[in-house]
Formats: structure tokens, C-alpha cells, sequence
């Protein structure tokens, strides 16, 4: 019954997708706005963590369906100093699926931190504190996390240096880290589901029209027992007029169990206001080390589509697509997605999102496709 009613529900929003005329409006980067750089909004040259005054007054503007002026202050309230910029960000989710296997509905923490970022001349200093739910903690310690913290040189407005724990710059920065893209990949999951921000060393220059992003990536000097990819990245991107934006990615890594090259094309494609593509390709080229004598590479590739239409302010219909095999050479890595579902920011510091998906995962003994629905909400400082 309950899969009838979804897959009815995930018909509907695929029909008033392709279907409706009333205005829309896409979601991340507001790149149909014309904002092709994530520093129009964030204090990070790659997105995320603590915005800017401009990127919150965006938030009230233009992303939210209602708010007053002044609502989308720090905290709602807090006028703080032109040198401070404040965040924060609490995520947790629930989630219902019906396999062959199993029927199962449950609740999901993702986050919960307070971040601050301190403009001094030309640096800048940034750093995120906040809880955690550790598998198996020790002591009390295993509660607390910072997963940013970082120092920024800005040589020009364009040019900067900043070294740090960070997420090294690849494809497109979305906070979903559940795409198949992350995580088959394992690039850009934050701790515990993965092994979290690394060390990097990174230079940028961020301009009109061409972005370039080159980090050197040094794990996790802190905790060696992590085996975090020890390499480099580089992101190479192009404005295409004034809301779209393509780019290509590549990460080389290795540690201690393997060795890889990841490399693939970007799209953020705004054909209106209303309407856009958020896509992403990634191959990639593993080698493990846990066979002595007989290291074979195993290809692999995942990929990612979302197309998002908006039919009032800050409320979107979206439909996902998503395909995985991490080796080529072995079917049982197959994983496949298709949905659509609903995105809003009711307010300022406000996001929820509902989604119905037909779900395929050969790896977990699952050929045929089942149910699954996510429901994500987010309340950002």
C-alpha cells in the first residue's frame, strides 16, 4: 500500500515538473542568479560553513518564500562587529525504506556546530565547534568535533592561500553528502559516516570568468589511524555567460589500503531563473594494496543529475538521477536512484526536503528496485 502511495507521489512531482508553468527556482550555488562563485555568499573560496553578510541577506531575498526585515541576522538577532562574520548548523534526517529484505524506517543526526570566521587585513581566520555521534565513544572528548578550522591569506581579491582541516575542492561542493558520487567515491563525507575533512594547502583564484583551485591533501596528521587520502586536487572551471557554470575535477590519493585517481566533468546549468541542472560524472582509477604481487586496477565511475524547477519562492520540485559501479569488471557494484520530491526554505535559517526514491543496490543482494523516502531538515544560524 505504502509503495503504491509513493510511487504515485514520486509520479506526481515528476508530472508537475515536466508539466507546470508557474516560476521556479533552483538550488545550491544560485548560479541561475548569476552567481557562479561561491564567494558571493560564503566566507569558503569552495562554499559552505559561515556566510557572508551579503550571502544572508541573499538568504532573505531571494531563497526564503517569507521573511521580515532584518530575520536573517545571526541567531536572528545578533548585529555583529564588519570584522566577524557567525554560523551554524544543526542537519538530521529520517528516512523510510521497504527493501525485499527489510521494512524500516529511521532517524538520522547529521550535525550540529557553531562556526566563526574573523576577518584581521588580508586573513582571515575560521573555525567550527559542535557535537558528534561517534559508533563507539570513549570519553566524553569523543562527543566534540571541529570539522573546519583554517587560517586564509587574500593576496587580491581574486588570489588567496588557506591552510587547515577542510574538504579539498572537488566537482560540485553540495552538503547531500548521500549522492552516490560521494559516497561510493568516498569523496567530501563528514565524520562518522566517513573519514571527514583532511589537512590541506590550498591556493585559489576566483574570477569573473575562470575559477582554478589547487590543494595539496595531507589526511589526518592528527589521528594516522584514519586513512584518509594523502595527494592532491585540482578544479578547473569556466563561467558560461552570466548562470552557468562547467568545470572539471581530478584528486589523486593514496594511504596505507589503496591508491587512486579520480577524475570527471561538472555542469551548473541555468536555463532560467526558475530553472536549472546541477550534474556531475566522476571516474575512477583504483589500486589496492592489500595484495602483495597482485595489485589489479579497478575502474569505476558514479554520476549524479538534478533537475529543479520552483513554483513559488523557495518551494522547488525536483527529480534526481543517479548511477554507480565502482568496478566495471564486477555487476554486483551496481547502484542505481530515481526520484523527485520537494525542496523548501520556508525562512530564513529554515530548509526541508522530501523525497520519494525507486532504489537499486546489487551490492547489498537488492536486484530489484524498492522504496525509499528522505526527509531532511536543516536549521542554519
Amino acid at each position: 500500500m505504502i509503495g503504491t502511495f509513493l510511487r504515485l507521489f514520486g509520479l506526481l512531482g515528476l508530472g508537475f515538473l515536466l508539466f507546470g508553468e508557474v516560476p521556479a527556482f533552483a538550488y545550491p550555488d544560485m548560479v541561475r542568479h548569476g552567481y557562479t562563485n561561491c564567494t558571493s555568499c560564503h566566507v569558503s573560496p569552495t562554499g559552505g560553513g559561515t556566510l557572508t553578510p551579503y550571502g544572508r541577506q541573499l538568504s532573505r531575498e531571494v531563497l526564503s518564500t517569507w521573511a521580515y526585515e532584518g530575520e536573517e541576522k545571526p541567531a536572528y538577532f545578533i548585529n555583529s562587529p564588519d570584522w566577524l562574520d557567525l554560523g551554524g548548523d544543526y542537519r538530521s534526517a529520517y528516512y523510510y525504506e521497504n527493501t525485499p529484505k527489510l521494512e524500516q524506517g529511521q532517524y538520522q543526526f547529521m550535525q550540529l556546530d557553531l562556526e566563526a570566521a574573523a576577518n584581521y587585513k588580508a586573513f582571515t581566520f575560521d573555525a567550527s565547534a559542535g557535537y558528534q555521534d561517534p559508533a563507539a565513544p570513549n570519553t566524553a572528548r569523543d562527543y566534540l568535533i571541529s570539522r573546519t578550522h583554517y587560517v586564509m591569506y587574500h593576496a587580491t581579491d581574486q588570489l588567496a592561500l588557506r591552510f587547515g582541516r577542510f574538504f579539498p575542492a572537488y566537482g560540485i561542493q553540495t552538503p547531500n553528502h548521500a549522492l552516490l558520487i560521494r559516497d561510493t567515491l568516498n569523496i567530501h563525507e563528514p565524520e562518522p559516516l566517513g573519514d571527514g575533512e583532511s589537512y590541506n594547502l590550498e591556493g585559489s583564484y576566483i574570477g569573473d570568468t575562470y575559477n582554478v583551485l589547487v590543494t595539496g591533501i595531507f589526511g589526518r596528521p592528527d589521528d594516522p589511524s584514519v586513512q584518509r587520502d594523502i595527494g592532491a586536487s585540482v578544479v578547473v572551471s569556466r563561467a558560461l555567460g552570466d548562470s552557468s557554470k562547467v568545470g572539471l575535477s581530478y584528486l589523486y590519493g593514496t594511504n596505507d589500503l589503496q591508491k587512486r585517481n579520480v577524475i570527471g566533468p561538472y555542469g551548473m546549468l541555468g536555463f532560467t531563473q526558475h530553472f536549472y541542472l546541477l550534474t556531475e560524472m566522476d571516474f575512477q582509477a583504483l589500486t589496492l594494496k592489500t595484495a602483495p604481487g597482485y595489485n589489479p586496477v579497478e575502474w569505476g565511475m558514479a554520476e549524479t543529475s538534478r533537475l529543479g524547477y520552483e513554483i513559488v519562492q523557495g518551494l522547488n520540485f525536483i527529480i534526481d538521477q543517479e548511477f554507480a559501479r565502482t568496478q566495471f569488471a564486477n555487476p554486483n557494484t551496481l547502484e542505481q536512484r530515481y526520484g523527485a520530491g520537494i525542496w523548501w526554505f520556508p525562512r530564513p535559517h529554515l530548509e526541508a526536503s522530501l523525497e520519494y526514491q525507486q532504489r537499486q543496490n546489487k551490492g547489498m543482494g537488492y536486484s530489484d528496485f524498492y522504496d525509499y523516502i528522505y526527509f531532511l531538515w536543516h536549521i542554519y544560524i
